[in-house]
């Protein structure tokens, strides 16, 4: 429901806005900006990439072809087509990015048309991140409002990464128990740790996630026939 202060706010709103208004100021700005990233990954808070910034992406879901460098280190080759987009043209939303110390952001992949796409480089043959300043990307107000009168007041503590009770990796299952078990993403997987490890490759490059933690996590939310309690009652 708009408050009536709503009508005060701008059409598009700048992260720093949106912290104050979510009363997330008592954080460093670095933890302001991790809270918003977080509530971006797990509660669907659109935000937007503004800007001139011109780029060519591939589909997230045509994935990439790992290839051995001279050193012996994994890299990335893209697989499917390319397609350019413009910020100052589309409408681009932001999928995975991580925050910098400098005012900036570096984004990996972005949101189109609801279809999630790496960034790639201008060659069309490696993905690549945008860096970016903070102040080309915002939040529509309409997407803000909807936020916070929406499931941001019911996210219990051990989902709010402003919390002091926040669970990241209980988190991290939930999310991804939504995403293998009830929608059935990359079911073409026999083993859950296979599905875990795919998903977190293809929707969070660059995070460090390590093997036992995603052994933790397939064993939490794999096929209950197989685990051995709690028991259902027959």
């Amino acid at each position: 429901m708009n408050k009536p202060k709503d009508r005060l706010l701008p059409l598009k709103l700048s992260l720093e806005l949106v912290a104050v208004e979510l009363e997330l100021s008592d954080l460093s700005l670095t933890e302001q900006y991790a809270v918003l990233h977080q509530y971006q990954k797990d509660f669907d808070l659109t935000i937007r990439l503004g800007g001139h910034h011109k780029f060519p992406g591939q589909l997230v879901s045509d994935g990439l072809e790992v290839v051995m460098d001279r050193h012996g280190e994994p890299g990335f080759l893209t697989l499917g087509d390319t397609t350019w987009f413009d910020s100052s043209i589309d409408e681009v939303a932001l999928g995975n990015f991580v925050f910098r110390g400098d005012s900036r952001i570096s984004i990996s992949s972005v949101i189109v048309k609801g279809h999630e796409y790496y960034v790639i480089d201008e060659p069309q043959m490696h993905p690549e991140a945008i860096g970016c300043d903070l102040q080309d990307v915002y939040i529509d107000k309409e997407d803000f409002v909807d936020f916070r009168d929406g499931e941001h007041r019911t996210v219990p503590d051990w989902a709010d990464p402003s919390s002091d009770l926040w669970a990241p990796e209980l988190s991290l299952a939930v999310k991804l128990h939504k995403a293998l078990r009830v929608a059935g993403g990359y079911s073409n997987e026999r083993r859950m740790e296979d599905r875990v490890r795919c998903w977190i490759q293809d929707h969070m490059p660059g995070e460090e996630v390590g093997d036992g933690q995603i052994t933790r996590i397939a064993s939490v939310i794999g096929d209950a026939r197989q685990q051995p309690w709690p028991k259902k009652n027959k």
